[in-house]
């Protein structure tokens, strides 16, 4: 997987020891995987470019309550986002029972 430009959250370094609480970082290890957010402009339409928010991503917890916000197609949007990024999703509300989709 490419590298972008930017450090982000989640992302592994090797770092080396100089003092007991410091540390220098010697490098930025590859990422398994990277988890976007389409950008936005001011006008309100997205723009073709991805913004990396977190690397190195196994799962990811969609949480909706059954209730009062549930909503297929918020629901299928996560999926899509979650999916092209290769992250495995899991779903939960808390009026049914645990889920994993596949």
């Amino acid at each position: 997987m490419p590298h972008s430009a930017a450090n982000t959250c989640s992302d592994w370094c090797a770092v080396n020891s100089y003092e007991s609480e410091k540390g220098l970082i010697e490098a930025v290890l590859p990422r398994s995987t990277e988890f976007h957010k389409s950008l936005v402009h001011e006008e309100e339409y997205v723009a073709g470019n991805r913004e990396v928010v977190a690397s190195n991503v196994d799962a990811a917890f969609i949480v909706i309550d059954s209730h009062y916000d549930f909503n297929i197609h918020k629901i299928e949007r996560y999926l899509s986002i979650l999916s092209a990024d290769h992250i495995t999703p899991c779903w939960y509300s808390p009026r049914l029972t645990w889920l994993k989709i596949l």
